[in-house]
C-alpha cells in the first residue's frame, strides 16, 4: 500500500497503472473492494449527478458464470467475422461457412460455445486466446442504464422530464463510466489490487451458464476485473504484451497553442 506520507504517492499510482490480462487465484478482501467502490462513487464526477450507467459487481462465487462468459471473449486473429473465425478454428469447412446465412452462422457459433462449456479451463487456455480479465476474482460490469439515478432535487423540479431527456446520451454515459473506472483503478492500486479492462465480447443466446452478461454488445460499456496479477509464465495462449511502446510521443499527440 502506498503511504500518504509520500508526497508523490498519486504520481506513483498513475505511473504503475497498467492493464492486467491474467489474475492469480488470490482473492482480495471483500471489505477492501467495497471501500474502493464506495470511495470511487463519492469522488467520480457526473454532470448534474444524473447517472446513465449501472455497475454490477460479481465476486468469487460467480466463478462458473465467469468461465462461461470467458468463452464469449474469444480472440480470433485476423478474422473480419469472429463468429466465422471460431467455426473455422473448430474444424468447420471454410466452404461450408461461406455458404451459411448470418442466422446459420450465429446458430452454429452458439452450439460451439455451448460445447466449449464442457471443456476444462486449462484446455481452453491451451487452445484459444481469451480475455482472462473477466475471470478475475471480482468482475465489474458497466452497462448503459438511462436515468439509473436522479437526485431528488431534480425530480422535484417542474421541468424534470425535460432535464432527464436533455441530459441523456450514449457518449455521456460512456464518459461517466470511464471517469468512474479510472478513479476506481487508482483507488485499487492504492491497495495493491490490480485491474484489467475488457470489451471483447460476442453475444451467445444459448449460453445459459453465462448469467453475468449475455445481452447485445451495444448494452455493454465495458468490464473491469479486479484481483492480483498472476505469475508468469501464463498458461497456454494467455499473454500480456507490453504495449506502452505503442504510445505516441508527446509531440505526436498534443500541441501547445
Amino acid at each position: 500500500m502506498v503511504e500518504h506520507s509520500d508526497k508523490n504517492y498519486l504520481n506513483e499510482l498513475i505511473k504503475k497503472r497498467t492493464n492486467i490480462k491474467f489474475f492469480s487465484d488470490k482473492i482480495p478482501d471483500k471489505d477492501i473492494i467495497k471501500k474502493i467502490l464506495d470511495d470511487t462513487l463519492a469522488a467520480a464526477p457526473v454532470k448534474n449527478n444524473i447517472y446513465h450507467y449501472s455497475l454490477e459487481v460479481y465476486g468469487p462465487e460467480f466463478y462458473e458464470a465467469k468461465k462461461s462468459l470467458l468463452l464469449q471473449t474469444l480472440c480470433v486473429p485476423k478474422a473480419r467475422h469472429p463468429k466465422k473465425g471460431l467455426l473455422k478454428m473448430m474444424g468447420t469447412d471454410i466452404e461450408d461457412i461461406r455458404m451459411m446465412t448470418k442466422d446459420e452462422v450465429r446458430e452454429e457459433y452458439d452450439k460451439k460455445i455451448q460445447y466449449l462449456n464442457t471443456w476444462d479451463l486449462e484446455d481452453i487456455y491451451q487452445t484459444f486466446k481469451v480475455n482472462t480479465q473477466v475471470i478475475a476474482p471480482y468482475l465489474l460490469v458497466y452497462k448503459f442504464h438511462r436515468n439509473q439515478y436522479i437526485p431528488q432535487r431534480i425530480k422535484n423540479r417542474k421541468n424534470s422530464e425535460e432535464i432527464k431527456m436533455v441530459s441523456w446520451s450514449y457518449e455521456g454515459a460512456i464518459m461517466q463510466a470511464s471517469m468512474h473506472s479510472i478513479i476506481l483503478s487508482l483507488n485499487a492500486s492504492y491497495y495493491d489490487i490490480d485491474h484489467g479492462f475488457c470489451r471483447c465480447y460476442g453475444q451467445c443466446k444459448g449460453n445459459e451458464k453465462n448469467t453475468i452478461f449475455n445481452e447485445p454488445k451495444e448494452n455493454l460499456i465495458f468490464m473491469l476485473g479486479l484481483g492480483y496479477r498472476g505469475e508468469k509464465p501464463y498458461p497456454g495462449l494467455c499473454n500480456e504484451t507490453d504495449k506502452k511502446s505503442d504510445k505516441p510521443k508527446p509531440e505526436q499527440f498534443y500541441q501547445w497553442m
